[in-house]
């Protein structure tokens, strides 16, 4: 026996045939779950709660079960594999590295394959940068340089990437752009990826530097950071890399030093393999300014991961590895025939084989300005209401509807600092700024324009 349940569809009435066994089970297990829900709980199972609750009261706070956090990120070591602060493996502690992988520190046997696939990890291999070009905002990098050179390169400076990242166009032929910096037997520097990075700002963090390296930045030292991220995320942008200044050297003896290395790796470790690093300095010969685009390969950043990289004491071209790497150079014979070589185990990589080279390019952004004052440079005052007001009220601007005249990133910047608040404030803002319609400000408008009426002592007023 079946029974016949019917569903009338746009095209025609179509049948669902179920047997009847299957309803009679469905409403038994309805009535079942009703019935469960209003019976009394046995006495037996309370009591059984109650003791088990009393057992758990008396182990002492130190002994009781808990959700181990990280230190650096404070956030669960199971909610991700990866420190969101310092870009390593969590739980390192515990595991122990074999080649170049991390596996469990109780472990002890492993299989062919494994052992295999641990060695492999342990030979680098040249692979070229992901990212086959980057576009720079001109007044962002303009800005950011033209302040180091009025030092005369006597401070090092670091900022954020905020951009997009689209598709890269397959060229029509088979010749690519040669790259810069220095060319080594395997590795070759002509840029082969696959998409193209477009920086449309760049944020100048709290910082501490010297005359040749950015000691420290970010984290603990600039608390606004993460504010700047969700602000760029309402703008459409995301973490696309780093910028940093270096000192006069041979980019034809120096690519980048080991410090810079690690810097790009934390990152493509932490926002994603679309992050890139530009340098930015003097040429050795011709004094002029020098900038490129790199990227670490990914056998980098997951080398990285495993917390064996440091700075090398002597030579900062090269990189220090507590586990002994090989390098895997390719080789092709006159019969065409490919063989792997390899050489010796070492505790030194040039950094250049954990290296991609990225093609360059200025433009201007379509989304966003860059010619407000930065809100955190050495030695400068930070931005003013005062600063604001002449800044909308520059002859260029003055006729300008209010959201033209807020659409500049680091006029965002401040207002955020000041003023707004990221979440419930700046979100409006960015929105009117986007679709060009000052009526989406709403009561924000007045107090803008109160601001700049009133001009008051900048300062954290964000609500």
């Amino acid at each position: 026996m079946r029974g016949i349940l019917s569903k009338n569809t746009q095209d025609s009435e179509s049948e669902v045939i179920l047997p009847i066994s299957f309803i009679h089970y469905y409403f038994f297990y309805c009535d079942t779950l009703s019935m469960a829900a209003s019976a009394p709980v046995d006495p037996k199972i309370l009591a059984l709660r109650k003791e088990m609750a009393a057992r758990y009261a008396r182990v002492p706070e130190a002994n009781r079960p808990k959700v181990r956090t990280c230190a650096n990120c404070n956030l669960p070591v199971h909610a991700s594999p990866i420190c969101a602060s310092t870009g390593l493996f969590h739980d390192l502690d515990s595991k122990r590295i074999i080649g170049g992988l991390a596996v469990d520190g109780d472990r002890r046997a492993f299989t062919g394959g494994e052992l295999v696939a641990a060695l492999n990890a342990a030979r680098i291999k040249f692979q070229p940068a992901r990212v086959s070009l980057v576009r720079v905002d001109a007044d962002s990098i303009g800005v950011f340089q033209t302040f180091v050179a009025q030092t005369s390169w006597r401070v090092m400076r670091i900022g954020v990437l905020y951009g997009t990242v689209e598709a890269a166009t397959p060229p029509s032929d088979a010749s690519a752009p040669s790259g810069g910096g220095r060319t080594v037997t395997s590795p070759s520097p002509a840029p082969t990826g696959s998409v193209i990075v477009n920086v449309h700002s760049i944020y100048e963090p709290e910082q501490l530097a010297n005359d040749s390296r950015v000691v420290d930045w970010g984290g603990s030292r600039d608390p606004r950071l993460p504010k700047v991220d969700a602000l760029a995320g309402l703008l459409g942008l995301r973490r696309v890399g780093l910028i940093v200044t270096h000192p006069v050297r041979d980019s034809a003896e120096v690519v980048l030093t080991g410090q810079e290395l690690m810097m790009i790796a934390r990152e493509q470790s932490i926002w994603g393999d679309h992050c890139l690093l530009l340098t930015a300095g003097p040429d050795a010969t011709t004094k002029q300014l020098h900038s490129q685009a790199w990227q670490a390969s990914e056998q980098a950043v997951e080398l990285f991961r495993l917390g064996i990289f440091s700075e090398h004491p002597e030579n900062s071209s090269t990189i220090s590895s507590s586990h002994p790497l090989e390098l895997a150079q390719e080789d092709v014979d006159d019969k065409g025939k490919r063989t792997m070589l390899v050489k010796a185990a070492a505790s030194v990589v040039d950094c250049r084989w954990l290296l991609g080279y990225i093609a360059v390019e200025q433009w201007t952004s379509p989304l966003l300005q860059n010619k407000f004052i930065r809100i955190s440079r050495p030695g400068q005052r930070p931005p003013e209401y005062n600063n604001l007001r002449i800044f909308v009220e520059d002859p260029k601007r003055k006729r300008l509807p209010l959201v033209e005249q807020l659409q500049d990133f680091h006029v965002l910047v401040f207002l955020m600092e000041n003023l707004f608040d990221i979440r419930s404030d700046m979100p409006v803002i960015v929105d009117a700024i986007r679709s060009k319609d000052s009526s989406r400000l709403g009561q924000l408008e007045e107090i803008i324009r109160e601001g700049l009426r009133n001009p008051m002592p900048s300062g954290n007023g964000s609500r």
